[in-house]
């Protein structure tokens, strides 16, 4: 069973397997949604956390890129049997963020952008 609540907190059975379109709404308008635009070489990362640790410390770190879309432009977030079938039952949290290339010609590859899409929900 997968439940998705309106702030983003989802509830999951463990060892279920899912796939869910992630819309990213880059308007400020709920009555007008913009799509985020996805490029080539955009990377979509989403970790699942314990409580209190750190996005670069996570127990199941799931990364998705632009073969990963749908017709719409949305990426689809994949969980397998294998992703939670070993967790203990309990709250954990997830986040999701976005890694751009830097594309300024004198850039360092370290430059590039991070920006987070979805900031730190509940996984039940």
């Amino acid at each position: 069973m997968l439940s998705i609540d309106t702030n983003g907190n989802i509830t999951l059975t463990r060892g279920d397997t899912f796939k869910v379109p992630l819309f990213i709404d880059v308007s400020d308008n709920i009555f007008a949604p913009i799509r985020f635009p996805l490029h080539k070489g955009d990377i979509i990362y989403f970790h699942l956390l314990e409580a209190n640790r750190p996005f670069e410390c996570p127990l199941l770190a799931k990364k998705f890129t632009y073969e990963d879309v749908n017709e719409n432009n949305d990426i689809i977030i994949k969980f397998n049997h294998e992703d939670t079938v070993k967790l203990f039952p309990g709250i954990y949290f997830y986040e999701i963020k976005l890694q751009r290339p830097n594309t300024e010609e004198d850039t360092d590859p370290s430059d590039d952008y991070y920006i987070t899409i979805v900031p730190r929900r509940k996984f039940v």
